[in-house]
C-alpha cells in the first residue's frame, strides 16, 4: 500500500458517513423541537354539523383557534337540541389545549356552562387523530373525546367509563364539516 493510501481511504469513507449521521442528527432535532401544539393544527378551523345524535337532533357550531401568541389552542363550542331527550337546550363549552412539559406533551382542560371541568392528556396516536383522556387518578367517572379529521370531514365521539370500569361506551358522537 502507498503511504497515506490508508489515510486518504479512511478520509473518503468516514467524512461522508460523519457527514450524513450529522444531517440525521440534525433532522431529528428538529423533529423533536417542533412545538407541541403543531401536532395537533389539523383541527383548526370552523366545524359545523346539523344531525341526530343519541341526545337527539343537534346544530353544532364549533371553531378550533390559536391563542395567545399561537401558544394555546381553542375550541369554542354550541350545541343545539331540537328533538330528543335534549330538545329546547343548548350546551356551549370551552376547551383549552396547552403544552405540558419539555418532552413535548399536551394537556388539556375543559369547561361547560353545565359547570364541568374535565382535565385531559392529549395525545396524537395517528395523523390526523387527537385523543384527549381524562386523568384516571381523578375521582368519578373518565372520559375520552376523540376528533378525526378526514378531508373536510371530522368524526367526534366523547365517551364515558364508569368509575371502576374499563370500558368506554359512547355517550354523544357525531361528524362535521370544515366550514
Amino acid at each position: 500500500m502507498l503511504p497515506g493510501l490508508a489515510a486518504r481511504t479512511i478520509d473518503l469513507t468516514i467524512k461522508p458517513m460523519l457527514r450524513a449521521t450529522l444531517v440525521l442528527l440534525i433532522g431529528a432535532c428538529a423533529l423533536s423541537a417542533q412545538p407541541p401544539l403543531e401536532r395537533i393544527l389539523f383541527l383548526l378551523g370552523n366545524w359545523a354539523s346539523d344531525t341526530d345524535t343519541e341526545l337527539g337532533h343537534a346544530t353544532a357550531l364549533s371553531t378550533f383557534a390559536q391563542e395567545l401568541d399561537r401558544r394555546i389552542l381553542t375550541r369554542r363550542g354550541s350545541t343545539k337540541y331540537t328533538s330528543g331527550k335534549n330538545a329546547g337546550q343548548q350546551h356551549d363549552d370551552l376547551l383549552i389545549v396547552y403544552p405540558e412539559g419539555p418532552d413535548g406533551g399536551m394537556k388539556a382542560i375543559y369547561f361547560d356552562a353545565e359547570g364541568h371541568v374535565i382535565h385531559y392528556t392529549v395525545t396524537i396516536p395517528e395523523p390526523n387523530t387527537a385523543v384527549f383522556d381524562s386523568d384516571p387518578a381523578q375521582p368519578g367517572p373518565r372520559y375520552r373525546l376523540t376528533h378525526k379529521v378526514t378531508g373536510r370531514q371530522m368524526e367526534t365521539k366523547f365517551e364515558v367509563a364508569a368509575p371502576g370500569q374499563a370500558n368506554y361506551q359512547t355517550y354523544v358522537s357525531g361528524v362535521s364539516s370544515r366550514k
